[in-house]
């Protein structure tokens, strides 16, 4: 039994080497499309093997905790989740830190369905509400904070109807990966056309994955 529980860690250390080298790789447009594969794959092996569930979630406990500052985020917030993919680790942990109900959409059918059977893994099925929706056909009427997952294609049109939908006082989260300085790169100038950058986060134990808080122009 301890050998068996020995051979698990042993695992978990493993796959979180694996996340921690890969992302210090990033580098802008190529490596972003290399990261949504890697990514994708890792969600599917994490979601068939249990026990690292919980581990590949707490990868990303320091950048929610940041994000949560960033906002910021509470539990009267009414949050959505573009692009929760078949692991919604993000919303997990926003949920848990804050006690705040979240909606994750995805226009994956089978990234949803994933969802679904991680957050009732997880037992948050009811503080987590997953729905297969394509984000350009998304009403945002009722909701806050909307945080914009990386990997979302195609952002320009994306953010673009974003901006036509929500509000001034609405706080959109937008994760990115930045230039070599650590700043928005020129792949994401677009941004600026219909937001305004009130700050942005860092994530190191992400590589150079960025938060990015904006807020509707005027």
């Amino acid at each position: 039994m301890k050998k068996n529980k020995r051979f698990v860690q042993k695992l978990k250390d493993i796959l979180y080497i694996i996340l921690n080298e890969f992302s210090t790789k990033f580098d802008n447009k190529i490596t972003k499309k290399i990261s949504d594969i890697f990514f994708i794959f890792s969600e599917k092996i994490t979601l068939k093997l249990d026990y690292f569930l919980e581990y590949y979630i707490k990868y990303y406990d320091n950048m929610i905790n940041s994000e949560i500052k960033l906002g910021p985020i509470s539990k009267s917030d009414n949050i959505v989740h573009i692009g929760c993919g078949s692991i919604p680790a993000s919303s997990v942990l926003i949920s848990k830190k804050t006690d705040a109900n979240v909606v994750c959409i995805d226009k994956d059918k089978k990234a949803v369905e994933n969802a679904k059977i991680c957050i009732d893994k997880l037992n948050f099925s009811d503080k987590i509400k997953i729905k297969n929706v394509d984000a350009l056909n998304f009403s945002f009427d009722n909701y806050n904070v909307i945080i914009v997952a990386q990997g979302i294609h195609p952002i320009d049109k994306f953010l673009k109807y974003l901006s036509e939908k929500i509000s001034k006082e609405t706080i959109v989260i937008f994760r990115t990966f930045s230039d070599d300085k650590g700043n928005l790169s020129k792949s994401d100038e677009a941004v600026k056309n219909f937001f305004k950058i009130e700050k942005s986060i860092n994530h190191k134990k992400q590589g150079k994955l960025i938060s990015v808080k904006l807020l509707k122009k005027n």
